[in-house]
C-alpha cells in the first residue's frame, strides 16, 4: 500500500470514544485510501504527509498545531484524546485569544462575533455561473468531450 521504497515509522490514532475505543481515521494519500484504526506503519513521506492532513488545533500566539494522528520517530504526540475535543469548527483556538476576539463579543460597527461557514472548494457551486467556460487551445473545453453544440 502506498509504496515501501523508503524506512516506515508507526502512525498511532490518538482519538478515543467515552469508551476509550479508537476512533477510526480514514484519509487519502496519492489517490489510495487507507484507514487508522489503532496505528499503521506508513513511509516517512507518507507519514509526514498524512499526520499533517489530521490538524485539529492551533495556538493563535505561536501557530503550534495539535494532531489527532502521533508518531514517536517523527515528535509527534501520541496522548489520547477525547472525541469531543477534537469536533471544532475552526483550527485556531479562541480560548487563548483577547476577550475581543471571543465569540459573542462586538466589534467598532456593533456586530456580534459568531461562526460563519467557510467556502470549501471540494463542494460543487450551489449557483449557477452566467458565464459558461472559455475553450482552452483547440476548441476544447473543460469536462466535455466531442462537438459542442
Amino acid at each position: 500500500m502506498f509504496g515501501q521504497r523508503e524506512p516506515t515509522v508507526r502512525v498511532v490514532n490518538r482519538v478515543r470514544d467515552e469508551t476509550g475505543a479508537p476512533v477510526p481515521h480514514d484519509f487519502m494519500f496519492g489517490g489510495e485510501a487507507g484507514r487508522i484504526t489503532d496505528y499503521l506503519d506508513l513511509p516517512v513521506g507518507v507519514a509526514r504527509v498524512v499526520i499533517h492532513h489530521s490538524m485539529f488545533r492551533m495556538e493563535p500566539v505561536n501557530s503550534v498545531p495539535e494532531y489527532t494522528l502521533g508518531c514517536a520517530e517523527l515528535g509527534a504526540d501520541e496522548s489520547p484524546l477525547a472525541v469531543a475535543d477534537t469536533k471544532r469548527s475552526e483550527l485556531v483556538d479562541r480560548r487563548l485569544l483577547p476577550p475581543a476576539r471571543q465569540f459573542g463579543a462586538k466589534d467598532k460597527f456593533g456586530r456580534t462575533f459568531k461562526t460563519v461557514e467557510i467556502y470549501n472548494p471540494i463542494n460543487p457551486r450551489r449557483d449557477a455561473s452566467p458565464i459558461g467556460p472559455r475553450p482552452t487551445e483547440g476548441g476544447v473545453h473543460p469536462g466535455e468531450f466531442g462537438d459542442r453544440l
